[in-house]
């Protein structure tokens, strides 16, 4: 299998169509440059002054704009601009031509264009501008799949949410929907690389297809039309054909979307678990350093026997008691410290906060990096457990603290990656997620419980005050019928001496008659 030169100019040199001839950066092609023995210690301007290489100046940057009245004696600046040459011309020259095809020759993104002979894009080299779109291959929970059933979608391009692409042709099979590309191409809701791209063989600038005739014929059928991963979206929920799969392909991506923008910590840890697939490295032994929460110094003060003259309440009521080590077993062991005989016999709620999967060749290092780490830091909790031995393994971490001894876990993890080690690095992240939910969950039923017992004692209050008032008014009550009471008597009292008179003055008038 040969090279194919407009292959090795789409991958490393930077072509652009420049007057409707192929030019390339003489930058990437320097190397090649210099290697001829007259061109050896040239710079760029000579090479193409000497090669005698037809050439154009374009800006540094995304654009590449061509500067036209710009020429290598007037205007260049190579801090500013990039020198372009023909490549036609590149190519014509022999010696140039001759280290191109040796250079690249173990390339296989430079190879002839093998195009099967049934016409398939399978094993054909697609190109979208001058980005080549190599076919992804896919691991079996990658790809599409519906009620058992796998559909082989062709992926090509790059790992990238803006790189990826997916034939439409398949697309459309998996979906119901037959006459998606002619779709894609014709209605004016689609548009061109932004929602779907049309692939090239070889290295041309491709135009839209609505507005040049016969575009879908100069470059190829419906097979080089491919989806971007938003096209892919639009097709979903812009689309009003199709079968039962897209509509669950549709309520899939609402609900997982939904899940990890809005849902619970159960709905994302779930959620979690479908994207991440069974994890075995999780459930077989693993060798490595962690740190166990053992709970919060308020919670421990009594049973830990905290110091709250060493430990005051206001600086560390909301610390917590962590315990870092070594195992050959992590999980084992962590289920160790939760028994009644171990560290459950201070907490009920223990759990694994950072762990960090280590060769067992290297156990001890790590563990004693951690403990020169928290013994620099001033952060060891003397403590002496029930049956009266030292613990040197037990710290005592802020919320500060704790985000700085994480990144500590993280560069172990870092010096020895794998998949199991990646799950360690999510769970640090879930565990800061979920202690920061209790935080906030716990500050907000503070505020509530504030709330409530202000109202309670302004209730209180104001009942306190509507009683007294009652009894006052009862009292002045009491006080007002005492004052008529006595009044009445003492009117009765008045009355009973003005009919005394009375009686004398008729016994005088009486005695006086008789």
């Amino acid at each position: 299998m040969g090279v194919d030169p407009q292959a090795v100019a789409r991958v490393h040199f930077e072509p652009k169509k420049i007057d409707g001839a192929v030019f390339v950066n003489a930058g990437k092609l320097k190397p090649l440059f210099h290697r001829l023995p007259a061109l050896k210690a040239a710079t760029l301007p000579d090479i193409v002054k000497r090669l005698k290489l037809p050439y154009r100046i374009a800006k540094k940057g995304k654009s590449r704009a061509v500067v036209s009245e710009a020429t290598i004696a007037n205007g260049y600046n190579p801090n500013a601009h990039v020198i372009y040459v023909d490549y036609t011309a590149v190519l014509k020259l022999d010696e140039v031509h001759w280290l191109l095809t040796v250079t690249y020759a173990n390339d296989p993104t430079c190879a002839t264009d093998p195009t099967c002979a049934n016409g398939s894009t399978d094993a054909t080299l697609l190109y979208c501008g001058d980005r080549p779109c190599p076919i992804l291959e896919l691991d079996e929970h990658e790809r599409f799949v519906d009620d058992g059933v796998m559909y082989n979608i062709e992926v090509r391009g790059e790992r990238a949410p803006n790189k990826i692409l997916f034939k439409a042709e398949d697309v459309a099979s998996m979906l119901g929907m037959e006459r998606l590309s002619n779709v894609l191409l014709i209605k004016d809701g689609y548009v061109l690389n932004e929602h779907y791209v049309v692939l090239s063989p070889t290295l041309q600038v491709q135009t839209n297809p609505k507005e040049e005739p016969g575009a879908q014929s100069k470059y190829g059928d419906n097979r080089r039309v491919f989806l971007t991963a938003l096209g892919l979206l639009k097709v979903l929920f812009s689309s009003k054909s199709g079968n039962n799969i897209r509509l669950r392909m549709m309520e899939w991506v609402v609900n997982t979307f939904y899940v990890a923008r809005f849902g619970s910590e159960s709905e994302r840890y779930k959620l979690t678990r479908e994207l991440l697939g069974p994890l075995k490295a999780c459930v077989n032994p693993q060798s490595g350093v962690y740190l166990v929460r053992i709970g919060r110094v308020k919670e421990l003060r009594s049973p830990m026997k905290i110091d709250s003259e060493l430990f005051p309440e206001a600086t560390f009521g909301n610390a917590c008691v962590y315990k870092f080590g070594y195992a050959d077993n992590v999980l084992q062991r962590f289920g160790e410290h939760c028994i009644p005989t171990g560290f459950g016999r201070y907490s009920k709620n223990i759990s694994l906060t950072f762990y960090a999967l280590v060769p067992e060749s290297k156990l001890k290092e790590a563990e004693t990096a951690l403990k020169i780490y928290f013994i620099d830091k001033k952060l060891c909790f003397p403590f002496k457990d029930a049956s009266g031995v030292e613990r040197t393994e037990l710290v005592l971490l802020t919320k500060g603290d704790l985000k700085n001894v994480r990144d500590r876990y993280v560069a172990i993890i870092s010096q020895y990656p794998s998949n199991a080690n990646e799950l360690a690095v999510c769970l640090a992240s879930s565990v800061e997620r979920m202690e920061h939910t209790l935080e906030l969950v716990e500050a907000e039923h503070k505020r509530k419980y504030e709330e409530m017992e202000h109202v309670t004692t302004k209730v209180k209050a104001s009942k306190d005050q509507e009683i007294a008032e009652i009894k006052t008014e009862r009292d002045l009550l009491r006080k007002d019928l005492e004052i008529a009471e006595y009044k009445s008597k003492a009117q009765l009292a008045k009355m009973e001496v003005e009919l005394l008179h009375l009686r004398n003055q008729l016994g005088e008038k009486r005695a006086k008659t008789s």
